[in-house]
């Protein structure tokens, strides 16, 4: 779930990166509408990122000898939805940001710490608790890593694991809504 990190890095990146460099002042001048300058920024990210399951599944299949026991094809929709939520959070905090410099910042405390520590990954989560449930709704790695989990070991499919991929799905919705709704169509 970490390395599929580093397209919301670089999505929260390109954002700040106009505003530091002044082209945004430039797009500000054509008639572009919030939502096509952010779809303009998440789908090249979300592909390239979703592109990178592939190889990923490969390298645990074939040189891990992780076994897989679900569909490869519900593997990349789901890891889809993941990068979808990830994509949305960095462009939320790309909008939201002035400089690279903290749009990095806020991106590695939201995405690589808590990806690390609180999804499951090292430390099993007490099911049912309220810390859990925090997560869930709140860090799109939690959902990931069980869904990954359920797809490579169990051989689950894209509708035993609808719950997680409503909770991915809710995430993404949230950050987008919030992204237009912060996205500055004025020189600060």
């Amino acid at each position: 779930a970490m390395a599929f990190s580093f397209p919301a890095i670089a999505a929260a990146l390109a954002c700040t990166r106009e505003t530091e460099r002044g082209s945004y002042e430039g797009l500000l001048s054509t008639p572009i509408r919030p939502i096509e300058y952010l779809l303009g920024k998440l789908l090249p990210y979300l592909t390239l990122g979703t592109a990178g399951t592939l190889l990923s599944w490969a390298l645990a299949c074939w040189w891990f000898r992780v076994p897989f026991r679900s569909s490869l094809g519900d593997y990349v929709a789901l890891t889809a939805v993941f990068m979808l939520s990830l994509v949305s959070l960095s462009l939320l905090i790309g909008v939201t940001m002035a400089s690279q410099r903290h749009a990095i910042v806020i991106v590695v405390f939201l995405f690589f710490i808590p990806s690390f520590f609180l999804s499951n990954l090292i430390q099993p989560l007490e099911r049912g608790s309220v810390m859990e449930r925090v997560l869930m709704v709140t860090l799109p790695a939690t959902n990931y890593v069980d869904i990954s989990r359920a797809l490579f070991l169990k051989g689950a499919s894209v509708r035993e694991l609808q719950g997680y991929t409503m909770n991915l799905l809710r995430i993404s919705g949230a950050a987008i809504a919030a992204s237009l709704l912060l996205f500055r169509k004025k020189v600060a």
